[in-house]
Formats: structure tokens, sequence, C-alpha cells
């Protein structure tokens, strides 16, 4: 009897014409290392009082697919996805499109079936970071539809990959923070113990008609909502309170290389929201701290000019 094993299972994707468009294989492979993408059915209850306690069997009624998808983030890979996620792309550099019109479909290898989302859209994406371990990334999928296949899984496989890495040497991390006075320097490099830089795109995904049990293809419902949110190991000045109480606009980058690529985030406009209270832990510990910034349209900082939206993402 075969068995489904997690650790022989693949994962591939590729761009379909439209939404919910006629199957055709995948053609990239994804290094991924989780999913929990599901169907969920809502059950129409027949509530008929008829002189029993019992119930009717329910009716099914609209399908829903949604889930989580994630990884290691290397140079290679995670380039198709992360355009999903922000809508544009040229020469590896991904920027923010007002409209987000990228889609995509998924399969999975699972040894006894092949798992396949037809169409999605990326609800959200995270990139985070923790010292001394590689970058994750991660996003939150608004599907069409699930089904299951016997076709073989196509013969694509991961080529190169070269994870990208929150080392302990600014050689290949570097962050950077400041004012928007000038250009970032070395004197704004930082010391971060961990960060989670976050893309809420908004999309409306739960519509449906009478002439499909399928959501309709989701598009934006609002504005979206970026956000970094940083943690400091040691509390060692005030910069960052007084940056808070100043209402200051900042900017900054995270820059990471394994020497032959690198991945560059850049974030031109910024405020602290929240955080950064210095408070003092039970028991006399070190005080940390922590919080986060808002990240939005670029309207006032020079030396980021380029960058019209909250962000770019560059992988060279």
């Amino acid at each position: 009897m075969s068995t489904g094993k997690g650790v022989m299972a693949e994962c591939g994707i590729s761009t379909p014409a439209s939404w919910g468009a006629d199957w055709a294989a995948v053609s990239a492979a994804l290094p991924f290392d989780e999913e929990s993408i599901s169907e969920t059915i809502e059950w129409l209850e027949d509530n008929a009082l008829e002189g029993k306690a019992s119930r009717r069997a329910p009716d099914s009624g609209l399908i829903k697919v949604a889930g989580l998808l994630k990884g290691d983030l290397d140079y290679y890979n995670w380039g198709s996805m992360i355009k999903a996620a922000m809508g544009a792309e040229s020469s590896e550099v991904y920027t923010f499109a007002d409209e987000l019109e990228e889609i995509r479909r998924i399969e999975f290898e699972k040894q006894i079936s092949r798992w396949r989302i037809d169409s999605f859209k990326v609800e959200q994406m995270i990139i985070s970071g923790e010292k001394g371990k590689s970058l994750q990334i991660e996003f939150d999928l608004a599907g069409r539809m699930a089904s299951r296949s016997s076709t073989a899984f196509p013969d694509i496989s991961i080529s190169s990959r070269s994870r990208v890495k929150f080392s302990t040497s600014s050689t290949d991390s570097l962050i950077r923070i400041g004012n928007q006075d000038d250009a970032l320097a070395a004197g704004d490099a930082v010391g971060w113990e961990s960060f989670k830089f976050t893309i809420k795109n908004n999309l409306k995904a739960d519509d449906f008609t009478n002439e499909s049990v399928y959501a309709l293809e989701p598009f934006r419902n609002g504005k979206r909502d970026v956000s970094l949110e940083i943690n400091i190991p040691r509390y060692e000045n005030d910069t960052y309170i007084d940056w808070q109480n100043n209402k200051t606009k900042l900017q900054a980058d995270l820059y990471f290389t394994d020497g032959s690529k690198t991945f560059k985030l850049e974030i031109p406009e910024m405020l602290i929201l929240s955080g950064f209270d210095a408070n003092i832990p039970a028991g006399g510990g070190l005080i940390v701290q922590q919080g986060t910034f808002g990240c939005y349209r670029n309207l006032a900082n020079t030396p980021m000019t380029a960058i019209n939206d909250e962000a770019r993402i560059t992988i060279t």
C-alpha cells in the first residue's frame, strides 16, 4: 500500500492565462517546506421543524480554497511568487502595482495523488529573519478550485539553491535605518535580532455568483497594508524612542549576500507606530526593545526617489 510521505513531496507553479483557466502543467519548482492549503465546503443545514430532534443531512454550498505556503528564502526560486505578491517585476526588481493582476496555479506531489489549485492570488506575503538563520518567506493564498490528479508530476527540479541568511557578519547582512535628510550611509548601520516584513494586499476573495460554487477572481477591497516589525536584543540608546516621539519619517534598507548573489529590501518612508517602550522584564533581566513601523508611499524621500511606493525588492 502506498503512503503519502512529506519528505518526498514536490511543488510546482505556473501562470494561467486567466482566473479559472483550464489546467496546464506547472513549469517551475518551488523549494517549500510547509503548506496548509485546504478546501472548505459551506454546508447548508436544514433547520425545518418536523417533530424530530435528529437532523437531515445538509446540502453542499459554496466552496472556498485558501491556505499557507512557506519555505526558506533563496536567491533563485521565489521570484515568481514575490511578483505575485507585489504585482510588478523587471529584471528581478520587484515593485508594487496598484491593481494586483498576477495569478498563479500550483501543484503538489503527495505520492497518492497530485493536489492542484487551478488559480490563486497572494493575499499576504511575509519575509522574516532571525539572527544566525535563513530568512523565511511565506504566503497566504486565496484560491479558486482544488482537485486531485493521477497524472505524473512534471519533471521539474530546483537547479540552483543558495539560501538568504541573516548572518553574524555585516559583510553578508547589512541593515541601515535613518531619517530622510540624506542617503543612508555606513553610520546608519544597526544590529537587529529579528525582523518581519509584511505585505497585506486586502483582497476581496469571497465573492460568488449563481454561476459557480467557486470564488470570483479576488481584487483589492482597499489599500495595501505594509509593515515592518523588529526586535533589538539590548536597550542601549533612545534613538528609536526619539524618532517615535518626534514622528520622524524614516528610511531603511536590508542587504543580504552570499558573495555572488544579493537580496535587497528598500523602504523609502516609514513611521514608528508602536513599541520601543524599553520595559523592565520580570526578574530584572536585560531590557530589550521591539516595535512596529508602518511603510508608506514615498512622498518626501529624495535619496530613494526611484522608489514610488512602500518598498522595493531587488535580487541581483
